[in-house]
């Protein structure tokens, strides 16, 4: 009876593709979010680089009206790039500005955007920030 139960490998394929399936697809998964994390940090990094340009040139268009909703006119700007780069999740105590002391004679613009994300339920911050001299 054993010698027979040794020979037959009926169901073996099912048993190799359950154990291996949930390593696969937790494997798969991580590629995935961790893509759309990056796409994100891309999207954060994209959106500091436009708006510490424009706020270091003084642009007239980088001054978006606040609506009465007490945010400062350059986290507002932030906001609108954010939402147009497709992070729309970030909120305005996620987005720093300021006005950095003079680095070799030059003085900074510098947008900084935090952004909490998970990849397989691990959580972590997406930082970026960039700066510009200021005109």
């Amino acid at each position: 009876m054993i010698r027979c139960l040794s020979r037959d490998i009926k169901g073996a394929t099912i048993v190799e593709f359950a154990l291996v399936a949930p390593v696969f697809c937790a494997i798969a998964l991580m590629i995935v979010q961790a893509g759309i994390a990056f796409q994100r940090w891309n999207a954060m990094q994209s959106t500091a680089h436009t708006v510490a340009r424009c706020l270091a040139i003084a642009s007239p268009r980088c001054t978006v009206p606040a609506s009465g909703s007490g945010v400062d006119h350059a986290i507002a700007y932030t906001l609108q790039v954010a939402a147009a780069n497709g992070i729309g999740m970030v909120t305005a105590d996620r987005v720093r500005t300021e006005t950095t002391a003079p680095i070799g004679g030059l003085i900074y613009k510098q947008v900084s955007i935090t952004l909490p994300v998970s990849i397989l339920g691990i959580g972590f911050t997406l930082q970026a920030s960039d700066r510009f001299p200021q005109v």
